[in-house]
């Protein structure tokens, strides 16, 4: 989840998932709180947070990077401080990336700046200001049929009370997205009132994006059914429901040559404006109460988001994304101009008993949410409390090694469209009415055991966990989910120069409750049961005189199935990765990176567009980085 700040930490991007997140440019780290932390921060799942630092102004690095690889792509960055009246600091940091063209169906340009001040008060605190704006236009193919999907056809209402009949064709489903996004934060960290510790953030995000999608639908068509011909026309809700015709449609039509003259394109396009708004003030101090040390935290945030759309994309620069909205382009519903507003204010405490070689901590925390709808002919509203809870201890067995265990508990909201038919006949196929509204919660709850190890003065570190996650009261076909397994990440750095990471995990997930029989006890789709990732680094003296740094790395995922029926799965894959840095000198680094190398021809994601299709893994990349520091 990239949910949510750390409490109480530096200027972060508080992230809905409304809107876009920001380039890598603009973030200085990306820290991972894994477990149960994420209970404090906010609603989300209980596996833990991601917690992106934005770039603070009182940095002295000043640098210019340039990067060059295949596809056409080229993308600058630029990086430089300053100080403004003697006792502001102030950054700026720009991009301007282009990658292939509307053409070749790789288009991925895009462009940002992010401005920075920072003033140190004499009495303590720290005050930040962060202004940002991002742009970017996007062009892609959306993906390929899967094997054994790619002659399977659908059938699709349209909007003149039609039947449409979808295809799957490779590259035929293409997607492209432009988005402007401008972002503000304010913080003011540190601000002593009285014996306390206070911060204050505040961050607002809107986004003004157009979105495109375009699917082949068969035009021309005759199929004889025991003698009878149907064409395109003949196609009504009627006909369908009859399952021995519609089984035999659905055959025929399979079977048939398709060409490009028998298909037309349905494009659909979409605008929106997105706002979120958040806020948060924290307090925090410690106190000795005997032989115990206790750090206590205070807190309350608040959010406001309007989500006209929902927009991913990755944080590698040259990442896919996902089109909005894509069900309800397909299935044509008629829910897009709905004014949807989530309102949330939760309240939340920590506390924190240091004892010898024993921690625990408590943590509590209650929610405060509001969902309105208003539609053309209706206002629909929703509103409900949700508390949270957590605690958990860590034992220190020796200096080198600890127990730990950790409970907590979390939650998501929902939002779901029900579909209500016009007239009592729906033979007469009319126009449906769909109305959105808000159920309970999807509630999870975790249990972590885990142990920590370390070697060699703390230069190899082990870290292992056992887990159990529940989620239940979910609004869908699978209503109730347990996740348990093992995850261990391994780090280390040796004698001359060689450095290790390594992590494994492997999943045992079950559907334990659905609609759906056939996939009760069933693992759930696009969820490997293992997955390994394992990075090693050497460091070097090239010619006795440059710094150089050569890593490789290798990721295995194994295979996932497509659907919770287990019907086919993608196959299990593994992808090389290397790179090399050198320093020229004190300003000048030069580095080479080959992503994929071998070139593998893989499945990164399978969507439930219809008919399935899925997003091809990146074929083999190379790009050349120039650094170089003023």
């Amino acid at each position: 989840e990239i949910a949510s700040c750390l409490v109480g930490s530096e200027m972060c991007i508080r992230d809905s998932a409304y809107v876009a997140p920001v380039d890598i440019a603009f973030l200085d780290s990306i820290e991972i709180a894994k477990g149960p932390n994420s209970v404090l921060y906010g609603r989300m799942e209980p596996g833990g947070v991601v917690n992106m630092m934005l770039k603070n102004a009182n940095s002295s690095v000043e640098k210019l990077i340039a990067t060059v690889g295949n596809d056409d792509f080229n993308r600058v960055e630029l990086d430089f401080s300053s100080t403004l009246f003697n006792d502001m600091d102030t950054r700026m940091v720009g991009y301007y990336q282009q990658e292939g063209g509307k053409e070749t169906l790789d288009l991925n340009d895009a462009y940002g700046v992010m401005f920075v001040a920072e003033k140190q008060f004499e009495n303590g605190g720290v005050l930040s200001v962060n202004v940002r704006r991002e742009s970017q236009d996007v062009l892609q193919q959306f993906g390929t049929p899967i094997d054994g999907f790619d002659n399977q056809v659908e059938f699709f209402r349209n909007e003149e009370g039609g039947i449409d009949v979808v295809t799957s064709r490779e590259e035929d489903l293409r997607a492209g997205l432009s988005v402007d996004r401008d972002g503000l934060n304010i913080s003011l960290t540190d601000w002593a009132i009285g014996d306390w510790s206070a911060d204050l953030h505040f961050q607002y995000d809107q986004s003004s994006s157009s979105s495109q999608l375009s699917y082949p639908i068969i035009e021309e068509f005759i199929i004889d059914i025991n003698g009878e011909e149907f064409s395109q026309d003949d196609l009504t809700e009627a006909v369908l429901e009859d399952d021995e015709i519609s089984a035999a449609l659905e055959q025929g039509l399979s079977g048939i040559s398709i060409n490009e003259e028998d298909l037309f394109f349905e494009r659909a396009q979409f605008n929106h404006n997105t706002k979120a708004l958040s806020a948060e003030f924290v307090i925090h101090r410690g106190d000795k109460f005997g032989a115990f040390d206790v750090e206590q935290l205070y807190g309350v945030n608040f959010n406001r988001a309007k989500p006209e759309s929902l927009i991913w994309q990755t944080h590698d620069t040259r990442g896919n994304f996902i089109p909005v909205e894509q069900s309800e382009v397909l299935f044509n519903t008629d829910i897009m101009g709905s004014n949807v507003t989530d309102f949330n204010i939760g309240a939340f405490g920590q506390w924190v008993i240091n004892w010898h070689r024993l921690t625990s901590f408590f943590g509590a925390r209650v929610d405060y949410l509001d969902f309105t709808a208003i539609l053309p002919s209706t206002e629909i509203k929703r509103d409900y409390y949700q508390p949270s809870f957590r605690f958990g201890t860590t034992y220190e067995l020796s200096k080198s090694s600890s127990v730990f265990f950790n409970f907590s508990e979390s939650f998501t909201p929902q939002i779901g469209v029900r579909e209500i038919s016009s007239t009592p006949d729906y033979h007469d196929y009319p126009e449906p009415i769909y109305l959105i509204h808000f159920p309970d919660p999807a509630t999870a709850k975790q249990l972590e055991l885990g142990a920590k190890k370390s070697w060699f003065e703390q230069r190899l570190q082990l870290a292992c966990a056992l887990f159990d996650i529940e989620k239940k009261h979910i609004v869908s076909v699978v209503q109730k989910q347990q996740n348990q397994g093992i995850e261990c990440d391994l780090s280390g750095s040796f004698k001359d120069g060689w450095h290790l990471t390594l992590a494994v995990s492997h999943l045992n997930a079950k559907i334990v409750s659905a609609s759906d029989e056939e996939v009760l006890n069933r693992h759930p789709r696009m969820t490997p049961k293992k997955y390994l990732r394992l990075w090693l680094t050497k460091e070097l003296q090239l010619f006795g005189r440059w710094p150089m740094r050569m890593s490789a790395g290798l990721t295995y995922v194994s295979e996932r199935y497509i659907d919770s029926t287990h019907e086919t799965y993608l196959p299990s894959y593994h992808i090389t990765d290397l790179s090399a840095s050198i320093d020229v000198s004190a300003r000048l680094s030069l580095a080479l990176s080959v992503k994929n190398v071998f070139d593998e021809t893989y499945i990164a994601g399978a969507y439930n567009a219809v008919p399935l299709w899925a997003n091809q893994g990146a074929s083999r990349t190379f790009e050349a980085i120039l650094a170089y520091r003023f």
